[in-house]
């Protein structure tokens, strides 16, 4: 999405982390971050940025802080999710159960999966926009 004069939109942005393992729903952050096209990028903290990316064939979500991970969401198979933190680096299968992309709504539902095919993560993360005013 680009204003007039083709640059990426600014937009107010809320966060939220919803976790079906724990039934827990809470709101992670609201920012002001950057829309363009079909990438999402924004400052999580001080020390941190978040970018979500929904490509043609899969969803890519990235944080990067002190723990950077990177969560590939395929539409056909099972992607990977890195996680890379001072203790070293993990990885797991990831599964997308479903993503939604409106002009207000970004919506992901993910699974990671360990090497059992055991579910450690089920969660679903909301991107809601707003304009600036």
């Amino acid at each position: 999405m680009y204003n007039s004069f083709g640059k990426a939109m600014k937009k107010k942005i809320k966060m939220i982390q919803e976790n079906h393992l724990e039934y827990t729903k809470q709101t992670i952050c609201e920012v002001v971050g950057e829309l363009e096209n079909h990438q999402l990028s924004f400052a999580m903290d001080s020390n941190g940025r978040f970018s979500v990316s929904f490509e043609y064939d899969e969803i890519v979500l990235q944080s990067q802080t002190e723990v950077r991970s990177k969560i590939v969401l395929s539409h056909t198979q099972h992607g990977i999710c890195t996680i890379d933190s001072p203790y070293g680096r993990m990885q797991f299968k990831s599964k997308l159960c479903h993503g939604i992309q409106t002009e207000d709504l970004w919506e992901v539902h993910y699974q990671l999966l360990d090497e059992d095919n055991s579910v450690v993560l089920d969660q679903t993360i909301v991107f809601e926009f707003g304009d600036l005013q």
